[in-house]
Order: structure tokens, then sequence, then C-alpha cells
């Protein structure tokens, strides 16, 4: 029997480079899209097999899995995001001694790979250190909404469908934004406000992609707290056009239109239910950036997104951008460059553009216009007082990914003529402008939630009180962590758990009874274990769903944890990590959680004041 390859790239890479190698040399090497993630082979080499993954603007990742011999081997990458949690070294798919196979690897090699190589390939032995927590700033995050397009004042609280959060391994804190196809269409400009205590206060307008909008925060490592934004689409063709746009790079830009755009086309993106202005708006910069790979296709993209979404300053940006192009002779050239000043002194008055590369892209138009002192004197001067108003506010020009964002100005330097960023914040934001949806703290371990005040038992609450939103800190110790107030996540293809249409039976403990009674089902355990916290009045509770030795590993699987109504978020989600999802919580009081893994329909529950090792606090209160 041959021996067969059937490998498939991480589900969650975008647009990126995959090599394989095994102990000969590369097997294969592309660029992978969404729609390009499988690779066949009907006779290959038996042995180790490493793969090198480098999504498009960030770093490369590696695992290594083996290709056993007369079989049709099948072989899955783990998600991009489980192989990054491990850090620089190698994830072992399967394979018994990873340090052997690590070596076999390197004594292979005709050529001696290089550092990075060798570092990726590496295997861990001790867990990487974590920092030591120093201080800790106050990280408020708000959403606002405007509600008149094209003037200003606008701007109120957000009010459409709930945000969800993310709490993933390393720190990092996402929020998942996916409001009603109806609710974009009525209110499509949605600005996000973060104030990070003592640091600065950052704004940036968010897509409301299809699919959803992912805005990840992931803390800083080094010396000070502190956070860096990257905001993307959740599904996966439409973040392969992002990160084709933010890197830059040609090899990427191609596969997109390729296999993405369909050789050019921006049809899907602006006609029917899946009508997208954020993806049309990111193909047509695509086309600006990449001319000798979009061709003369994008010709009339600018007039049409323009006329479609005015209130997007990023279209009036590409129309500016057609004008310049299609002029031809003399004459045409004068009213070209009219033209194009125009759109952009329509893109400056709508504020700040969606994304960083038609913020460059006015920038270089401006330059390039008031540049032209031979050809119009009054063009010059109405482009020169732009683009001087445009480099005024470099010093609070920033960018969150691929998204461009702007900081607040220090209002008593502006009185002084000054623009500078304001730093003094408390990290607080004001409700009257913005829907506060996280409000927590950041150290050098990453993103938490502020700590109630006082400690409250959570028996000493009605369930209606506890409803209200007492906060209690919570810290994800999995891959993944999805914290919800309620309803199902953004993509809303796991069902919701049984427990939840069953009638609360005791009122001060609610999840009692309602997840089928037992800690043990179909081949999972949830467990407790309890440590003393920094502050004796709390307890840190160690939760932990454990699966079946004789069952495979996973890294996409989820179990959701109900918590008691106290917590705020009382619905945890948790990535498994091999056999393993864990949550760490703090809590005084004993209660009921309940775990649901809805890939698998098995329902857990544990009594916090009968497991085993529970302190009185837990036990008696």
């Amino acid at each position: 029997m041959k021996t067969s390859l059937s490998f498939a790239a991480p589900a969650d890479l975008s647009v990126g480079r995959v090599t394989i190698e095994n102990e000969s040399g590369v097997v294969s090497e592309w660029v992978a899209t969404p729609n390009t993630r499988g690779l066949e082979l009907e006779d290959c080499a038996p042995g180790l097999y490493s793969v090198e993954i480098t999504p498009a603007g960030m770093r490369p990742q590696s695992f290594v899995f083996e290709v056993k011999p007369d079989l049709p081997n099948v072989v899955a990458a783990p998600l991009y995001s489980a192989l990054a949690a491990g850090g620089a070294a190698a994830t072992f798919q399967g394979i018994e001694d990873p340090r052997e196979a690590a070596e076999r690897l390197h004594r292979s090699r005709k050529h001696e790979p290089s550092q990075p190589a060798r570092e990726r390939l590496a295997v861990r032995t001790e867990p990487a250190p974590t920092p030591s927590v120093t201080s800790a700033r106050v990280l408020t995050i708000g959403l606002a909404q405007d509600e008149k397009l094209n003037a200003f004042g606008g701007w109120r609280p957000y009010f459409e469908t709930e945000p969800t959060i993310e709490f993933a391994t390393g720190g990092g804190l996402n929020l998942l934004i996916a409001p009603p196809r109806d609710a974009v269409a009525r209110n499509p400009r949605i600005r996000l406000s973060a104030a990070l205590e003592g640091v600065r206060v950052e704004r940036m307008m968010i897509p409301l992609f299809v699919g959803g909008t992912r805005v990840a925060f992931q803390n800083s490592p080094l010396v000070t707290p502190d956070v860096a934004i990257q905001v993307t689409p959740l599904d996966p063709e439409r973040r392969a056009l992002l990160r084709a746009l933010h890197a830059g790079v040609e090899d990427e830009a191609v596969a997109v239109f390729r296999d993405i755009l369909g050789g050019g086309s921006i049809g899907r993106f602006v006609e029917g239910d899946g009508e997208d202005p954020w993806a049309a708006m990111i193909a047509a910069l695509l086309a600006v950036r990449f001319p000798a790979v979009f061709g003369d296709s994008p010709a009339d993209w600018g007039p049409m997104l323009a006329d479609r979404y005015p209130w997007a300053s990023d279209t009036h940006v590409v129309l500016a951008r057609h004008h310049l192009m299609s002029a031809q002779s003399g004459v045409s050239r004068k009213a070209a460059a009219n033209d194009a000043l125009n759109a952009l002194l329509a893109a400056q008055s709508l504020g700040s553009p969606y994304f960083a590369y038609a913020n460059q892209l006015m920038g270089e138009m401006l330059g390039g216009l008031a540049a032209l002192r031979d050809f119009d004197g009054t063009l010059v001067e109405r482009a020169e007082l732009q683009l001087s108003k445009w480099r005024d506010d470099v010093p609070l020009q920033r960018s969150a990914g691929a998204i461009f964002s702007w900081l607040r100005s220090d209002p008593k330097l502006r009185r002084a003529g000054s623009l500078q960023p304001y730093r003094s914040t408390r990290g607080n934001l004001s409700d009257r402008y913005s829907r506060i949806v996280f409000r927590g703290q950041v150290d050098l371990n990453g993103v938490s939630v502020l700590a109630p005040a006082a400690s409250t038992a959570p028996k000493a609450f009605d369930t209606a009180e506890a409803a209200s939103g007492l906060s209690v800190a919570a810290s994800i110790d999995g891959s993944a962590a999805v914290l919800a107030s309620g309803g199902a996540s953004p993509s809303g293809r796991l069902p919701e758990a049984p427990a939840l249409a069953r009638p609360v039976t005791v009122y001060d403990d609610p999840n009692a009874g309602r997840f089928g009674g037992a800690a043990s089902a179909g081949g999972y355990g949830l467990s407790a274990t309890f440590r003393e916290a920094s502050d004796a009045t709390w307890v840190d509770v160690d939760l932990v769903v454990r699966a079946e030795r004789s069952r495979p590993p996973s890294y996409s699987d989820t179990v959701e944890f109900f918590l008691h109504p106290t917590f705020n978020p009382s619905r945890i989600k948790v990535t498994f990590r091999g056999h393993e999802a864990a949550l760490s919580v703090r809590a005084w009081g004993g209660f009921t959680v309940g775990a649901w893994l809805p890939e698998h329909g098995v329902e857990l529950e544990c009594d916090l004041a009968s497991a085993a090792g529970a302190p009185r606090v837990i036990r008696e209160l």
C-alpha cells in the first residue's frame, strides 16, 4: 500500500506562506488562503515532517509530525493561535520523543538551518518565565455609534448587540463585535475608545465586517504595563484581505486576488446579503497598493464606493486616487487634480479613516498636490493648507494593525500651542459618549477583570440582585476563553447549554441540579482545587475539565463554565489545550459550577462546598 499524506494548514490561517519539509528537504511551499489550505501527496516518503507557517505580517510558527509507512496519513495542523501560545518553540504532534525527533531533523538537513529555524525546532523543557507584576494600570474600553453620519455631534453610547469578551493565553483580551446586519445598515460608523491609566486614550473607527470583528488587546511584556491593539475580521477570507493589505507583500496580494476576489471582482461585497462596505474598501486599497496585480479592473471602484458609502473617509481617498490616475491631457490633469483635492477635503471633513493605508495615501496625495508649484497656484495653496493640518496631527496618529487609530491630545498643552498625547488619564471614559463594555486592569502578566471593592459571599445575594453585575476577578489558564454576559458566540454555530432551558430550583445557587448533577460524564470530568489568595478574605479556585487519555488531544474544543450570577461575567468559555481546559477564579462562598461541552453534548457540575479540600470560607458561607 502507498504512503500518502493529506495535510491541512491551520483553520485560522487567513493568508500566509506554508513550507513543508521532511528529512530530505523541502516537500512543498505555497501561499495559503482559506481556499487553498490543503495539500495532497499520493506517494510520499515516511518519516518526520516539519511545517513552518508564516501568516502575513506575523512571526512564523513550526510544528512537527510523523508520516507512517503504508498508510493514508491525515494531518490537520493545530490552530495558529494554539501554536503561537507555545512561544518560539515548535509543537510536536503525536511524537513520543520530541527531543530525539528534533535532533533527527537537524542531522538530516544537508545545510545547517539558520538560527531562527533552530530556535523554532527547539524543544521547550521548562515553562517560559512569567514576568513579575510590578504595577497595574486601569484599562477601560468603550463603544460609541454615530447617529449623524454626515455631520458633527452625532456620537452616542453604543446600544446594539452586546459585544463578547475573550481572554486569551499570554494575557490578551479580545472584544468580539457582531451586531445584526440591519443594525449595521442603520449605524455603520462605530468608534472604539480605550483609556489606559497614565499612558493614553486611543480611539479608532471599527469596521463591522460580515461575520464579526475582533479587537485584540495584547499586553506588553516590557518593563511597564501597556497594550497593543489589533483589529481583524472573524471571517477568514476577509481576514486574508486585511492581512495582505497590512503586510504589503505582493505574493499575498496575488493569492487573495486569485482565490478570494476571483480575479478582481468586488461584487460579492457590495450586493445582496453579503454586502460588506469595509471588505470592499480593503479590496480597493489593495488595488491601489498593487496595481501590477490588479491591472485595470478596479478603474470604476473609486466613484462607485464613494457614491455608495459616502460616510467613510476611505472611499473618498480611493476616489481621489481614481481622479489622479484617470488624467490624460494637460487640461484634464488640472481638472483631475482639483477633483482629487476636493475628494481629499471631503475625506478630511468626515474625520479619521478606517484603514491606516488610507491615511498614508491621503498624506502622499496631499504632498504630491502641494508640490505642483508650476501647475496651479490656487490648488497648491489649498493643498498646502490641508497638508499642514494633516502633518499637525502626526504626533497623535497611530495604527491598530491595519486599522488607523489616533490619540486624544493633552488639552493643556494644546492651549499652549503643542499637540501631544494626553497621558494624565486615570484610565476612565465618560459614559455620556461611550458605552463601557470592559473595565479592568493591565499588568505585566496580562489583562484582567477588576476585582470588587468588598468581599461578598455568593449565597448572601438573591439571584435577581446578583444579576445586576457584581464584578469578580477571573483569569484564564487555557488557550483562549470567551467571557459572555449572555447569548451565543458571534459565530452562532455551537448549541446553547440545555441547562439554560431548565428551571432554577435553588434560588441562591441557580446552577445546582441543572447540569446533570454529576462531575463525570461522557469521558470528561470536572474538578476543583483551592489555593490561598494574596488577600486572606478570598480563595483562588482552579477549575479543570479533563478528558480521558483515550481521547485524542484537542486544541479547538471548548468548555463553557457557568459560575454563580454574582460573577461578572458568569459564563466563561475556555478552549482545550491537549486533554484539559482550565479556569481560575477568585471566590468567597460556596456555589455550584456547571460545565457544558458543546462539541460533545456533555454536561457536568461540581458543588464547590462539597469538593475535596474546600476551605471553610467555601464550605460554610
